[in-house]
């Protein structure tokens, strides 16, 4: 059964995948399985991830650096798709109720 923030955070993800449109990919990460933590994605396209995807090394990196700890949010960062094309990243860190990361909610601009 997905912890309570999932169905929430799904339906989120098509909004605004629907919302922004095709060119901005919208990713629901849940860091608890790094090896397949992509549980939602909209305009999958851009970087060619599906559900099951891993967690990019830049996402690794992020959790690594504990930003999470102090910020809720990194925005407007540049991302690289894996076929090498730059894009316009931002990443809420999703929380919770005691503070601890669960799960990432990315959008990236091609």
């Amino acid at each position: 059964m997905p912890a309570p923030w999932v169905r929430t955070y799904i339906k989120l993800t098509e909004f605004l995948g629907q919302l922004l449109g095709p060119d901005y990919e919208v990713v629901l990460h849940d860091v608890q399985s790094s090896e397949n933590s992509v549980i939602a994605i909209a305009n999958g396209h851009i970087s060619g991830r599906t559900i099951g995807a891993p967690l990019t090394s830049a996402a690794l990196q992020a959790i690594a650096s504990g930003d999470h700890e102090t910020q809720d949010f990194r925005s407007n960062y540049t991302g690289i798709a894996a076929n090498g094309k730059l894009l316009r990243s931002s990443t809420f860190y999703i929380k919770d109720g005691e503070g601890k990361l669960v799960g990432l909610l990315c959008i990236n601009f091609d």
